[in-house]
């Protein structure tokens, strides 16, 4: 019995201590970030006057890069999260049936609304987050794509739509969505791992815009269900690969720019 006692303890000491070492790292890279700040003195805008006033030495140029870096570093991300959450739900909801999956009201508006939502949130990103016309024409495709298949699927649950071919408007924005994203996309599959993703993701939409469409015409079919469901996860895990500049597969063009995030 006091052998069995002396184990557990050990294990607890053991999880305690990788707990530790996970509870850390955030600490760790926050100190990462204040040491490599002063490794770095030139980005010092109070170094470097120039003239300006105090507001523009001490205040906005560290608020702008803390608001820049969060934007541009996590909009993929947070589009991902989404796409993801979205997947699950429909997953969640194939695999138990609508019966069950719409025993709370509220459920049976989750999807179509978070879907409708991200359509609603593509418009901010294509007014502050594009730089290109083909870019604005391809996040706007996007976001009205988006908001008429989410609004078709939220009238259907309503009940002010009645006619079941208002779900192909999904198959729809899948096809939409895929080609603007082939578009917009100007270099080669190993041009960068954005360039790289950008391919996938356009192809993974059009071929997947068969699952939704086939779901349209066979609602009980979980097979068509599941695999319209794991699109959207497939396409959440994806756009978490996203980065700035980075090689894919061990290629990087030189035009690409330095590797970063």
């Amino acid at each position: 019995m006091s052998t069995q006692l002396v184990s557990e303890r050990a294990a607890v000491r053991r999880r305690s201590a990788r707990a530790w070492m996970i509870g850390t790292l955030g600490p760790a890279t926050m100190l990462g970030g204040v040491v490599w700040a002063f490794l770095q003195p030139y980005r010092i805008t109070l170094l470097h006057p120039h003239g300006q006033g105090f507001w523009w030495l001490a205040i906005e140029a560290p608020i702008l890069v803390v608001l820049a870096g969060i934007a541009f570093a996590f909009l993929h991300w947070m589009f991902a999260t989404g796409f993801l959450l979205l997947g699950l739900c429909l997953l969640a909801q194939a695999v138990v049936g609508d019966e069950v999956w719409r025993r709370r009201r509220w459920r049976a508006y989750l999807w179509p609304g978070l879907a409708f939502l991200m359509g609603v949130l593509m418009w901010p990103v294509m007014v502050l987050y594009t730089n290109s016309t083909i870019h604005m024409v391809a996040h706007g495709s996007w976001a009205q794509a988006m908001m008429l298949a989410g609004g078709a699927e939220l009238g259907l649950v309503r009940g002010k739509l009645k006619s079941s071919y208002w779900h192909l408007t999904m198959p729809l924005a899948f096809l939409v969505s895929g080609t603007a994203i082939l578009v917009h996309e100007q270099n080669g599959w190993l041009f960068a791992r954005a360039a790289f993703l950008h391919h996938l993701i356009g192809w993974l939409m059009i071929a997947g815009a068969i699952f939704p469409f086939a779901a349209a015409f066979r609602p009980r079919s979980v097979v068509w269900r599941s695999g319209f469901a794991l699109a959207f996860v497939v396409l959440g895990v994806l756009l978490y690969c996203d980065r700035d500049v980075a090689p894919i597969f061990g290629h990087i063009s030189a035009q690409a720019g330095t590797p970063h995030r």
